[in-house]
């Protein structure tokens, strides 16, 4: 999937590198800065490496282009039932999808910091629309830091896996399933389903659209100084640079249980521009996955700091 850059996202990503360039090269320079130099401000001579982790301590926002326009959507199935067998095709449109904003809780993070240079890996949960499992991200990365007394800022490059949640995606319709087989895509949805030990008799067949995608993340953050302030809040701003998104339907049966009420089982379905889809936006065929999240990326947490020596630095 080709890379969309607008002129003013395209002198924002150009920035946040150079910015990244510049930091990364002066941190180079201290690094190979001898020893008669001056004072050591930063501590990392006595505590040259540090530890980290986030453990639900944070959240992050990530903005992409708002698409108002018309998504529609639509696929032949079979229905059949006491009476015989038809064809009906199953049709749904909308506006503004997924809306313009992404947010992500809960994460769980652990850093690896030595001198001037970091590793980072991060998982965190997408919140969606509905009831149900909530998406995830997924991130590693390296990054360089620049310390000034008390503060240090940080620059990074992250490869990132992102998956919307898929059964608290966004519904597109739905397909009444009482007392009826539902056939498409060349299989059959089963019409019933284990919930708590009990069989589920589905009711209703519920079609959402998800998107998985693939991204590089640049950042840039502000904190205090890891080798100074072992316990510290975390301000990064980046921007989410996707270049691989796929998007796909999902089938969610839904049915009724005396003792737990609704019941849900995800099924999931094909890719958006599967055969058999007739999918568009704003009248125009897609192909492409509905939306690429290219946009900024704010993110505010809480990290724990343990330094790896400090048994040897006290003796």
């Amino acid at each position: 999937m080709p890379f969309f850059f607008d002129q003013g996202s395209g002198r924002t990503v150009c920035c946040l590198f150079c910015l990244h360039a510049s930091l990364l090269f002066s941190s180079i320079a201290a690094a190979q800065s001898s020893g008669s130099g001056p004072r050591d401000t930063t501590c990392t001579s006595k505590r040259p490496h540090y530890f980290s982790i986030t453990v639900l301590s944070g959240s992050a926002v990530q903005f992409f282009p708002n698409r108002n326009g018309l998504f529609s959507v639509s696929f032949p199935y079979t229905v059949a039932d006491a009476s015989g067998s038809t064809v009906d095709t199953f049709s749904a449109r909308q506006r503004n999808v997924f809306g313009s904003a992404r947010v992500f809780v809960g994460p769980l993070a652990v850093e690896m910091g030595w001198l001037h240079a970091f590793i980072h890996g991060e998982f965190s949960f997408l919140l969606g629309k509905g009831i149900g499992a909530p998406g995830w991200r997924a991130s590693f990365g390296y990054g360089r830091i620049y310390s000034v007394g008390r503060y240090a800022i940080k620059c990074s490059l992250n490869l990132a896996t992102t998956a919307e949640p898929r059964q608290a995606g966004d519904q597109l319709g739905s397909i009444d399933m009482q007392h009826k087989t539902i056939y498409l895509f060349g299989g059959e949805m089963p019409s019933t389903f284990m919930s708590s030990n009990q069989p589920i008799a589905a009711n209703t067949l519920v079609i959402t659209y998800s998107q998985r995608e693939w991204s590089l993340l640049p950042k840039v953050s502000i904190l205090p100084n890891p080798y100074r302030k072992p316990n510290h809040f975390e301000l990064s701003v980046g921007y989410n640079l996707s270049f691989s998104d796929v998007g796909s339907m999902n089938f969610v049966e839904q049915g009724s249980s005396t003792s737990q009420g609704t019941e849900s089982q995800l099924i999931g379905g094909p890719n958006l521009l599967s055969r058999g889809i007739s999918a568009s936006y704003n009248n125009r065929p897609l192909k492409a996955a509905l939306y690429s999240y290219r946009g900024f990326y704010l993110e505010v947490r809480y990290d724990v700091i343990d330094w790896k020596d400090k048994k040897k630095t006290r003796t």
